[in-house]
């Protein structure tokens, strides 16, 4: 059975096309593994914990909270232990996520951020180190 769920997660990541994508969030993570430098993405918010995205159960949604804190070695740790796992898609299923994983920002039951009364679906791209903060970069989608 587990076989057949990485079969059919790995086609649909084929049909999505490649995206930044965990495991490149993992190696630009890594200098950072052991820092408290602090982390948010680039609309201001705060990254908390990776779930299922409801855009697609087979890829990832890195949620976010409008305040507080999130440092670099925390989430570094947080993104290597997501390889590997096992998560619940929104209305069901069960998906593996690994290396090749695409990453949103999006809450748990939303396919976006909600940023002056719109969702957007924001895709992650890829980080950078900027007002000694790390940011994470990310891109709006149509």
């Amino acid at each position: 059975m587990e076989e057949l769920v990485k079969q059919m997660n790995e086609m649909q990541k084929i049909e999505s096309g490649k995206e930044y994508n965990l495991g490149e969030l993992i190696k630009d993570l890594e200098k950072y593994k052991d820092s408290t430098i602090l982390v948010e993405f680039d609309n201001g918010k705060i990254p908390t914990i990776f779930s299922s995205w409801r855009g697609s159960y087979c890829e990832l949604a890195l949620e976010y909270k409008d305040e507080g804190i999130c440092c670099a070695h925390d989430l570094y740790i947080d993104a290597f232990n997501t390889n590997g796992s096992i998560f619940e898609g929104y209305k069901g299923g069960y998906y593996i996520m690994d290396l090749q994983t695409p990453i949103h920002q999006a809450n748990y039951s939303e396919c976006g951020v909600k940023i002056n009364d719109e969702y957007n679906e924001y895709k992650i791209i890829g980080i950078k180190e900027e007002n000694g903060k790390v940011i994470i970069i990310t891109r709006i989608e149509d």
